[in-house]
């Protein structure tokens, strides 16, 4: 890693550290040349996503979106936001995961509203009634008992 301050290649780390559930490394450099201590972080990278929408439109794979859907998904429940945030890596984990390239709107949505039915059937139907546009008492019904049959 080369010093910020003077370009020079002999920087040595003097702490390591983990953040944002050990997805990140921050390391404290110090420059042997010039003497400038400096910061740097080291992450992951993941493979760019494209997503195929129902309009039939592209765009770039957002992991945002699912934590937003879940966060409103678990509005009134007394979820942690930690577990929410598990659950979040875990959706994204199984959708990186996934055969073939592009992935659709609809097999996400597929993905997301299975693991909400493992974890909390409630949550599934909140989810279920946005995601499936349920608008119907009879569609809603449907959704209900086909959660009853996996009981």
């Amino acid at each position: 890693m080369r010093c910020p301050e003077c370009q020079h290649s002999d920087t040595k780390v003097m702490a390591t550290r983990l953040q944002e559930n050990a997805m990140v490394i921050r390391r404290r450099r110090y420059c042997h040349h010039c003497g400038h201590r400096f910061s740097t972080l080291e992450a992951c990278c993941v493979p760019d996503l494209v997503v195929n929408k129902r309009d039939g439109s592209c765009e770039a794979f957002a992991p945002q979106k699912i934590l937003i859907a879940l966060q409103k998904t678990f509005k009134k429940d007394a979820r942690s936001e930690e577990n929410i945030r598990q659950l979040h890596q875990q959706i994204i984990k199984i959708i990186y995961g996934q055969e073939g390239r592009p992935i659709t709107s609809q097999r996400i949505g597929d993905i997301v509203s299975e693991q909400l039915r493992q974890v909390d059937p409630m949550a599934y139907i909140r989810f279920v009634s946005v995601y499936k546009d349920i608008r119907t008492p009879s569609d809603l019904l449907s959704a209900v008992q086909s959660i009853s049959q996996d009981s």
